[in-house]
């Protein structure tokens, strides 16, 4: 209270010349008191800009305002840093801008440095969903329904970034004009309801009007297309190709029922140091943080004679994650890594379920082919692998087994505990299905 008085006199005009040195003194030493001098020294002139006090044409008498005794310039050089030390720290302290709110999640799962609870107000910034569907609402009115897995970027509230995955927008009159771009193109809405579908890998991109209208462009041209309700486009680096919602891939070719081969019992678990373990319905992976070693693998092998791999056009494993009962989640890192190697030229005959460690496939003999993540919080779920790398080995080994070995990257948070053992259904299991091999066949 001394403090506010001692500066309430100073801008009164009240204070003589041996307090004036004595505020000299303190502004010079105290942080805490330069800022109260400033702020009422900023509070003064604008209530002098209120009361009209400050007139051009009124002459400044000597013993008016302020003192007749003026405040040493240093020390006006040092109050004007501290004020912008705190105005610099007020601006980048301030939370980033809201671009969005995430209004609901349906089983999500999530990797992003922004926040993904339910009500959480959202900057701009990425988002990845690894499970589930979560609609998100953009402050100018538009809502995105964005189902898993998927790539967003939350650019402004009128602009997002869909890198790879499915989303459907329901755009309100506020929000005319929301843009989607991606990897190969964007849309403009028009007043609409809208549903993109985004292919990362391979950056093509399809958009379909559900109802109303959108301007669909490339990223590389001026050309751009004008679809209505239930009109739908296919866009790659080709171009834009119009097409039916019934077939907007653009392929006229009729498509063969999906063919799918199973181990038929070329399977099992082998654990580091001895042979298989576990259930035989079960394959189970595990890595652990000593030695940077994983210690338990799943091996499984198809024979893929009898399919006409020289006329299909995708490949595909599925693998089906069962609910573990061995282990705990939270000795694991949110984001869990597991990789696929396919091992060349591996008889069936040179190892079954009693073969030891040593004597099995492994990734050091074999080729990634790709890679998959798995969520701690899931405990089970579909996991399904379709690369260039798979494609191209199935096609190279048709001849002879399809060997693969599955292990997870991920280690263990270091320390005590038993870590979760991740486990897949074999071909035996009793409600789902084993490693599949999936061929999509085009008839010529």
């Amino acid at each position: 209270m001394k403090d506010r008085e001692s500066i309430h006199q100073y801008l009164l005009g009240k204070t003589d010349k041996d307090g004036v040195a004595h505020l000299n003194e303190k502004l010079c030493a105290d942080d805490d008191f330069r800022k109260l001098f400033a702020n009422q020294l900023v509070l003064d002139c604008n209530l002098r800009d209120v009361a009209g006090l400050r007139q051009a044409d009124v002459p400044i008498s000597a013993n008016t305002g302020w003192g007749q005794h003026l405040i040493r310039w240093p020390v006006i050089v040092t109050l004007a840093a501290s004020l912008l030390l705190v105005v610099g720290w007020i601006l980048f302290s301030s939370p980033p801008a809201r671009v969005a709110t995430l209004v609901s999640s349906e089983d999500a799962a999530w990797v992003s440095d922004l926040p993904t609870s339910v009500g959480s107000e959202l900057p701009a910034g990425e988002l990845q969903l690894i499970s589930g569907i979560a609609t998100l609402r953009f402050d100018s009115g538009a809502t995105m329904i964005l189902e898993a897995p998927a790539r967003l970027e939350l650019q402004t509230d009128m602009r997002a970034f869909l890198h790879d995955g499915s989303a459907v927008l329901e755009v309100s009159e506020s929000a005319i004009g929301f843009v989607v771009t991606t990897p190969s193109g964007d849309a403009i809405d028009l007043g609409t309801s809208f549903a993109v579908n985004v292919d990362g890998a391979k950056a093509t991109s399809e958009f379909e009007v559900l109802k109303g209208s959108i301007s669909v462009g490339m990223s590389n041209q001026c050309k751009r297309v004008l679809l209505k309700d239930n009109e739908a486009v296919f866009v790659d680096c080709f171009g834009i190709s119009e097409a039916s919602t019934a077939e907007y891939t653009g392929n006229t070719k009729q498509m063969k029922p999906r063919f799918r081969i199973g181990t038929d019992g070329n399977e099992a678990t082998f654990v580091r140091g001895g042979t298989s373990a576990g259930a035989s319905q079960l394959l189970m992976v595990k890595s652990s943080w000593k030695n940077n070693l994983y210690d338990r693998k799943a091996v499984f092998s198809f024979d893929a004679s009898g399919v006409e791999i020289a006329s299909a056009v995708a490949i595909r494993l599925r693998l089906n994650q069962v609910e573990s009962e061995i282990g705990f989640a939270n000795r694991l890192p949110p984001i869990n890594v597991f990789q696929v190697y396919a091992v060349p030229n591996i008889p069936q005959a040179s190892w079954d379920r009693g073969s030891t460690w040593d004597e099995t496939p492994s990734p050091d003999v074999g080729v990634l082919v790709g890679e998959f993540k798995i969520p701690r919080s899931r405990k089970s779920g579909e996991c399904v692998l379709e690369t260039n790398e798979l494609a191209e080995f199935v096609r190279s080994h048709r001849d002879g087994p399809l060997t693969f070995v599955v292990v997870r990257e991920t280690k263990q948070i270091p320390g005590d505990g038993r870590v979760l053992v991740h486990t897949f259904a074999s071909h035996s299991h009793p409600s789902a299905v084993g490693p599949t091999l999936e061929f999509d066949i085009i008839d010529e």
